[in-house]
C-alpha cells in the first residue's frame, strides 16, 4: 500500500486500512525513509514497510513474509527498534510528536487547511488548531514556512503544497 494514496495521511491511512480489513497483512511504502516513518507505520498496524526507493528483491521479499502473516523487518528496521528501546539516543524533534500529532504536521508542512485535516484526522477544527500550536511550540517553530522548511529537509513530505489532480 502506497500511504501516499487514498486521501488520508500515511499513518491515518494504515490506521484506516486496519480498521476495514484488519486481517490483511500490509506492507506500507512511503517517500520518507525508514527512519523517521517505518516504527510509525508499525504501531498503526503495518504489518511491514518499505521505502519507495526499495528494490524488487526486497519488496518481494516483504511480501512474501507478510503473506505467511510474519512482520516483515528489514535490517534498518532491526536497527531502529534496537534504538527506540535505547533510552540514551537523543531524539529528532518530530520524534518527540505522537502519531497523531505527526501526522497533523505533516498535513500542516503540504499546506492542507486545518478543516480539512481536522476531517481526515476525525478531530474538531478547534482541537487541530489548539494541537497545531502545540506542535510548532513543543518544535520551536513560529511559522508554518518553517514547518514546510523543517519537513522538506527530511523527506517527511513529498511536496509542500497539496497536488490537484484535473
Amino acid at each position: 500500500m502506497d500511504t501516499a494514496i487514498g486521501g488520508y495521511p500515511g499513518l491515518a491511512f494504515i490506521r484506516e486500512a486496519r480498521r476495514r480489513a484488519a486481517h490483511i497483512p500490509l506492507v506500507a511504502m512511503s517517500q520518507c525513509h525508514e527512519r523517521d516513518f517505518a516504527l510509525r507505520a508499525l504501531r498503526a498496524g503495518a504489518t511491514g514497510y518499505l521505502p519507495k526507493d526499495c528494490t524488487e528483491k526486497q519488496l518481494a521479499e516483504a511480501v512474501r513474509t507478510v503473506a505467511k502473516r510474519r512482520p516483515y523487518v528489514s535490517s534498518t528496521m532491526c536497527e531502529l527498534i534496537v534504538e527506540s528501546i535505547n533510552d540514551g539516543r537523543p531524539q529528532r524533534q518530530h520524534d518527540k510528536l505522537s502519531d497523531t500529532d505527526f501526522d497533523i504536521f505533516c498535513l500542516m508542512a503540504e499546506g492542507i487547511p486545518a478543516s480539512t485535516i481536522a476531517e481526515i484526522c476525525r478531530l474538531s477544527v478547534a482541537s487541530i488548531r489548539a494541537r497545531k500550536g502545540r506542535i510548532m511550540q513543543q518544535m520551536a517553530m513560529h511559522t508554518e514556512a518553517d514547518v514546510v522548511e523543517y519537513a522538506m529537509k527530511r523527506k517527511l513530505i513529498a511536496h509542500p503544497f497539496p497536488v490537484i489532480h484535473a
